[in-house]
């Protein structure tokens, strides 16, 4: 009796925080977009610092038009020839507060927004209509592969539509 006791109150912590993954598998492509790296005079600029690849992204505006909707690419689309900038995006209509923990794998160089301010992956969503958008950074040719998953209690349930119900900060 008292070995089963101690058992399942050993698996109640696990049992209680059991967490949902959900990978999402299809996004809005915007881009890819080529860009060109800046001519490098100096390895630092006016108040010493080195240049970084990752500023290039900030070129490109998380409200850009989609070009394509339901990219299902399990690689990161890039350019033959260039350097690409381009932005992968899917929204979440969820219906309560949720936590929970948004991973991306595969990429090197990108950037996670969250209704348009970056975040770690560290989600706090109200309920309403949120923004996800990647913002990426591809080498010509390149074979990164995309791998974007969901931590939460509950499922979740991600569409690639712009319409949403109707909800308090609409009004």
């Amino acid at each position: 009796m008292k070995k089963s006791t101690l058992i399942l109150s050993a698996l109640f912590p696990l049992l209680a925080t059991a967490q949902q993954k959900t990978e999402v598998k299809d996004f809005n492509l915007t881009g890819p977009f080529a860009v060109s790296a800046p001519l490098c005079a100096d390895s630092v600029d006016l108040n010493g610092n080195h240049f970084d690849d990752m500023s290039i992204l900030n070129g490109l505006n998380l409200t850009a038009t989609s070009l394509t909707t339901n990219y299902n690419g399990a690689l990161l689309p890039s350019l033959n020839d260039k350097k690409s900038i381009g932005i992968l995006s899917f929204y979440i209509n969820n219906t309560s507060y949720m936590k929970g923990k948004l991973k991306v794998e595969g990429l090197k160089k990108y950037k996670l927004f969250v209704d348009g301010k970056e975040t770690n992956g560290d989600l706090k969503l109200a309920p309403e209509h949120h923004t996800v958008a990647i913002k990426f950074l591809a080498e010509p040719r390149d074979t990164d592969s995309i791998k974007v998953t969901i931590d939460s209690k509950d499922k979740i349930a991600y569409t690639l539509d712009k319409r949403h119900p109707y909800m308090v900060h609409d009004l």
